[in-house]
């Protein structure tokens, strides 16, 4: 049985166009973003350290990742203070945040890894002075 030539340039051409999309269309996937704040309540007089924890799906660390910390006062319109948060490996990336005044704040932090898509988490954060910090008694979920 003989294969006309026509026929295998259709085959060559489907071949061809497998592989060029293949090559073209890259798939990003999921990154999973915890966050955390050291102490219990933060204040005006103090530092605060924002600590994240980048990992994909399956709880792989994402390295060399982009991530980036806005805070804004809801309050008061004082603008937009942005931290860029430094690796520290095994996809752990923190920042020292310092606080102008006490009230409500809002904490956008965003990420971006090549592969992964960028992934956003918002905190609420209340700043106390630190005078009402050593008033305030922490009580325990039971």
């Amino acid at each position: 049985m003989r294969i006309r030539p026509f026929f295998w340039l259709i085959l060559v051409g489907s071949c061809l166009g497998v592989l060029i999309f293949a090559l073209m269309v890259h798939p990003e996937f999921t990154a999973v973003m915890h966050i955390s704040l050291n102490g219990s309540q933060p204040s005006q007089e103090t530092v605060t350290i924002l600590t994240l924890h980048l990992t994909d799906v399956q709880g792989l660390p994402i390295e060399q990742a982009q991530v980036i910390s806005s805070l804004t006062m809801t309050d008061m319109n004082m603008g937009t203070v942005e931290y860029t948060l430094q690796s520290v490996g095994r996809g752990y990336y923190q920042t020292a945040l310092r606080w102008s005044m006490t009230g409500p704040w809002v904490v956008n932090v965003t990420a971006h890894a090549e592969g992964f898509l960028s992934t956003n988490q918002t905190l609420f954060i209340d700043v106390i002075s630190c005078s009402r910090a050593r008033n305030t008694i922490m009580v325990p979920w039971s």
